[in-house]
């Protein structure tokens, strides 16, 4: 026993996938972020943003809003979560469910290689490519 390590526990049941999409947070009281999302998996996002200065914190609720072509048609998705963490870089959300669509999307880019991925991002971006934005809010 002495001397032995503790297998780490793998805290994420679905892959993550690096595609990078805009996204619009949507916080209480109304207010909505626009921001940037990266690292993406069924279970939750990873968003670009000044969280502290946005007053974010770990377990405020959030709904997390994109639209994506997805079968040759544009579908809107709005998808409720809490923020986990917040460091630096931004914030990480855990959704609270998914739907199956959106689940299938996901786990489409999470096995998609670098050139589908590409396609994708413009694809959840409503087929353009983001304008890059002069500061992170």
């Amino acid at each position: 026993m002495h001397g032995e390590s503790i297998p780490r526990i793998k805290h994420r049941l679905h892959e993550r996938c690096g595609a990078r999409f805009d996204v619009e947070l949507k916080l209480h009281a109304n207010r909505t972020l626009s921001c940037t999302a990266r690292d993406v998996s069924v279970d939750g996002i990873f968003v670009e943003l000044d969280a502290e200065r946005a007053g974010l914190h770990s377990g405020c609720g959030v709904q997390v809003v994109f639209s994506a072509y997805q079968d040759g048609a544009l579908h809107h998705y709005l998808v409720t979560g809490v923020i986990t963490h917040c460091n630096d870089d931004g914030a990480g959300i855990m959704f609270a469910a998914c739907e199956r669509p959106l689940a299938q999307l996901l786990a489409a880019l999470a096995n998609a290689d670098a050139r589908q991925r590409e396609y994708a991002r413009v694809a959840l971006n409503g087929g353009r490519f983001p304008k890059p934005r002069a500061s992170r809010l």
